[in-house]
């Protein structure tokens, strides 16, 4: 089957298009680079209007949009309205996209994160649960009315709720990593803020069964045993072989805010989200635990 991913050179994407290619789909990625994706057709697109691109998804099985700036860099003002506008702008153009197919996708799955909810502190939360009102759900809500408000009947809407992702090629883990080999493993703040980690591999298999299943609605992509920051670091330097490291302040932090790392309300939030339905469909994790998902990325 065809499948369409936006943003499929990025972190997450990339590993899309290693799922879906190595189970034999054809695979057309839409770059605004236009660079060429490894088992993949690339495409260029602007991300923002409807261009020859949207000829890729007439008959297609799926469209998967992944398209979004990097949120774990320094948040200047410029950098807050693109983390906005990288999402909901792409997410608009392929709505429009499928409005104007003859034969429109069978299913688009939409990319959007955990923080939906917002900081939650200690309190669960699943797909039932309400959203936030911080500045990350915010972004989370209009780039989910984006998908959601597409005129589009006889295509399935999916989105899945990302959690944070541990994997090598990106996202926050290759740092933890260097700063753990350099015995800087803390923990931020109090480190009692629950992480909804997954494995990177874990994703793009739940994009999958969101293809295959012509799933409707949300999906938490996260890992069935959430943990705290202060156990993450913890089980990261003893896989590593590294001694205990003090807290780093909330002070500290806002510091470094000011140079390379996000928001203290990205690096201290507390999200101790469960993947409701993905339990409920009987989705079995390659890395359930933290224990073993580690393992394979310290390998």
């Amino acid at each position: 089957m065809k499948v369409v991913i936006a943003g499929g050179t990025g972190f997450l994407g990339q590993a899309l298009v290693k799922e879906f290619s190595s189970r034999g789909d054809e695979v057309v990625v839409l770059s605004r680079s236009g660079k060429a994706a490894q088992n993949a057709k690339s495409v260029q697109w602007d991300g923002k209007t409807v261009g020859d691109w949207a000829q890729e998804l007439e008959g297609a099985e799926a469209v998967l949009n992944m398209a979004g700036e990097d949120v774990f860099t320094r948040w200047s003002q410029s950098k807050r309205e693109r983390i906005l506008t990288s999402r909901v702008e792409p997410t608009q153009a392929i709505a429009r996209a499928i409005e104007k197919a003859k034969r429109p996708p069978a299913v688009w799955v939409n990319a959007s994160a955990v923080g939906y909810y917002g900081s939650t502190g200690d309190k669960p939360v699943d797909e039932t649960s309400p959203a936030g009102a911080d500045r990350l759900a915010e972004v989370c809500k209009q780039w989910e009315s984006a998908q959601t408000d597409c005129l589009c009947p006889e295509t399935k809407l999916s989105t899945i709720r990302i959690g944070f992702v541990l994997g090598r090629g990106g996202g926050a883990f290759p740092l933890l990593r260097r700063l753990t080999k350099l015995l800087l493993g803390s923990a931020l703040g109090s480190g009692k803020q629950w992480v909804p980690w997954i494995h990177v591999d874990d994703v793009a298999r739940i994009f999958a069964l969101a293809v295959d299943q012509r799933l409707e609605g949300p999906l938490n992509a996260v890992g069935p045993y959430p943990v705290t920051n202060a156990q993450l670091m913890t089980e990261l330097r003893k896989q590593m072989r590294r001694p205990w490291a003090p807290n780093v302040p909330k002070p500290v932090l806002s510091l470094g805010a000011l140079i390379k790392l996000p928001p203290t309300e990205v690096t201290l939030a507390s999200q101790r989200a469960l993947p409701g339905r993905l339990q409920t469909l009987g989705f079995d994790y390659k890395f359930p635990t933290l224990e073993s998902a580690l393992a394979d990325l310290l390998a």
